[in-house]
């Protein structure tokens, strides 16, 4: 039999295993202090990109119960999450769920990042099997885990008298569920530990080439297939070959020419395979666009002619995908509404205050840092800014509005502090859509309402006006000295 039948047949069996088409799932749960909130649940659209996909919602009610359904081709890793705290498992098609999420305190976030230190969404399955693939996989990444910290002063290889010790590991994790029949499971393993004999040096690159990309199919919708792809093709081609510098790539996207990049890539014969070569091409433009030495733009043009060109049709969706998540693309992209009350609970939307530029800032009335920048803020309004064509907007993201209110309303500083101030209202969306991460953080929106910088300075970090943004009059009126500096790509 040669290898392309191998190949078809392999990709017909995960497709009897696991079905082609969507199979209906449900979460159905309680909660013990959630009403009023929404719960969400989310998926990655694919592996290589990375991008969030919603799958369903609910607003929980008075009585704490909610059900989130969805459909799913194959074991799926999803998300839950509440505000800005999730949880994730597997599920499968076919199966129901019942989850409790017990007592919790929602404001723990005031006191700590949770981006930086994330706080899992307390969640517990009830009457889940005992050979779930939840349990399986979370036997595995223990063993894994426990394994990598007691041998992590051995990982490298050159101390050739500790590779006994390494072997030790690698059959406790073979030993994990070794009698297992879930399928997603067995692969999910034989991957990760093939991606740890590639980090260890167990293995020569050039055997994980041949047993699991050379002429294999490409298993977008598995974990332990993509974890293994993503380190093994990091910055494969992006930062040149010796047979392939990378000057030659940057010249080749430079001129947007993907076939010729396609075609001179082809040499490696790892990448014979067009499917895979063109996948792995996709995560090296992805990597080229955080790379100074490409031109970003370039890169944004050669990735759409993948969405637009390629012949296959999932790495045309990664394609969009990747584009979604550039900022430079995001920046053409109109702001979402977003209605949002002001200090008298009045719905203000940011978006019809077009016409101007936008300065907007994210904070937390009682954070030194922020109450820091807003006096800076204030300095620059009442100085260079006050004949502006720039409008300055806060937003407060404490949990209580009434924080605000007494901020605005019962303070001096209040009087002093007029422009416009909003209260986020629990739209965790927003503050993801935005990307803000820690308190305060700024973002600058044009007078055509596009995004210009979703992390624009603050204003302690210095001048950061621009003479555009400012009225002149017949003279000439006030100009800056220094340009706002949002994009340091050629």
């Amino acid at each position: 039999m040669n290898k392309k039948m191998i190949v078809l047949l392999a990709t017909i069996l995960m497709g009897c295993i696991y079905g082609v088409v969507g199979q209906n799932v449900s979460i159905k749960g309680k909660s013990i202090n959630a009403k009023d909130k929404v719960i969400e649940v989310y998926k990655e659209a694919d592996k290589f990109s990375k991008k969030e996909q919603l799958l369903d919602d609910y607003a929980i009610g008075d009585n704490q119960t909610f059900e989130l359904e969805f459909t799913v081709k194959y074991p799926t890793l999803v998300y839950v999450q509440i505000d800005n705290y999730s949880q994730s498992f597997y599920v499968e098609p076919g199966k129901d769920y019942e989850v409790v999420i017990h007592k919790f305190d929602w404001n723990i976030d005031e006191v700590m990042n949770v981006y930086q230190n994330p706080v899992a969404l307390p969640l517990e399955f009830v009457g889940l099997d005992d050979d779930d693939l939840n349990f399986q996989i979370s036997a595995f990444d223990s063993v894994e885990s426990e394994m990598i910290l007691k041998y992590r002063m051995f990982l490298d290889f050159r101390f050739k008298k500790d590779a006994k010790r390494i072997d030790t590991m690698m059959t406790a994790l073979q030993s994990v569920w070794s009698d297992s029949d879930n399928e997603y499971f067995q692969s999910y393993k034989r991957h990760k530990i093939a991606e740890l004999n590639y980090l260890f040096r167990l293995v020569s690159p050039r055997k994980i080439a041949e047993e699991y990309f050379k002429g294999q199919p490409i298993m977008y919708d598995d974990e332990g297939y993509a974890s293994l792809f993503n380190t093994f093709f990091a910055d494969y081609l992006s930062k040149g070959t010796k047979q392939l510098p990378v000057e030659t790539l940057s010249r080749w996207v430079d001129e947007a020419d993907l076939f010729k990049y396609l075609d001179s890539i082809g040499v490696d014969p790892v990448l014979q395979h067009e499917q895979l070569r063109e996948l792995v091409a996709l995560k090296a433009l992805q990597e080229s666009y955080y790379n100074e030495n490409y031109n970003s733009k370039m890169v944004i043009e050669m990735i759409e002619r993948f969405a637009n060109e390629s012949k296959f049709a999932i790495h045309r969706d990664i394609a969009l995908n990747m584009l979604n998540s550039f900022e430079e693309v995001a920046r053409k992209m109109e702001m979402p509404r977003y209605e949002l009350p002001n200090v008298d609970k009045e719905l203000v939307a940011i978006d019809d205050m077009k016409g101007k530029w936008l300065y907007v800032g994210f904070i937390r009335v009682n954070d030194p840092n922020s109450l820091c920048e807003i006096e800076t803020l204030a300095h620059f309004r009442d100085s260079i800014y006050q004949l502006g064509e720039m409008e300055f907007v806060t937003i407060s993201c404490d949990r209580e509005f009434q924080k605000l209110y007494h901020f605005i309303k019962n303070s001096k500083k209040g009087e002093r502090y007029n422009w416009t101030w909003l209260h986020f209202d629990g739209n965790f969306k927003m503050l993801d859509a935005f990307e803000v991460r820690s308190y305060p953080h700024f973002i600058l929106i044009n007078p055509e309402g596009m995004v210009e910088s979703y992390s624009a300075p603050k204003p302690g970090d210095g001048f950061f006006v621009n003479s555009k943004w400012l009225k002149t009059d017949e003279e000439g009126g006030k100009e800056a000295d220094q340009a706002f500096p949002f994009d340091k790509k050629r």
